[in-house]
Formats: structure tokens, sequence, C-alpha cells
């Protein structure tokens, strides 16, 4: 969870890709990203398909999306705030 600016979430894009890309990834590898503040989560996803896609053009008719999920039963580190914790700065 460190999705905090624009620049932030375009690293963990290209993070993303180095992993994905990897010869023993084999198409098995599996990816959690946060972005429990909600500021650029999503941003990279389209960029990250357009680059995988020229690894693998399967990416284009299959593309990576971005799924918003409430995890329940997880206690991570951080503080703990019974309300939501997003906000616009």
């Amino acid at each position: 969870d460190v999705i905090y600016n624009e620049r932030l979430g375009a690293q963990i894009g290209v993070r993303c890709e180095e992993l994905l890309t990897r010869p023993t990834s084999h198409g098995d590898a599996k990816l959690i990203v946060t972005d429990s503040q909600r500021f650029d989560g999503t941003d990279f996803v389209p960029r990250l398909n357009k680059r995988l896609s020229i690894h693998d053009p399967s990416y284009l008719s299959t593309p990576l999306q971005w799924k918003e999920q409430l995890l329940e039963n997880v206690t991570g580190s951080g503080v703990l705030i019974e309300e939501d914790q997003a906000y616009n700065v």
C-alpha cells in the first residue's frame, strides 16, 4: 500500500511488469496491489496492459483489471481507524 501519488503508482506498474514477464513466472504469478487511500491506484493499469501486450499479445484480449474488494478479517500494520480511511487531499 504505497500508491500515494501518480509517480509511485507508475513505478508499481513497472515492478508488476517485471514480475509478470519473468521467464520463471510462466503466467502463474499472482499480485495483490492495494491503494487504501484511493489516490492513484488504478492509473498504472492501462499502461501496464499496453506494455505487457508487447511481451504477450494475449493481454490485448484479456487485459489485467483493477478489482476493488473489501477485505474482512484482515489485520495489517498501521493505525486502525473505525471509519473509512479514504480521503481527498
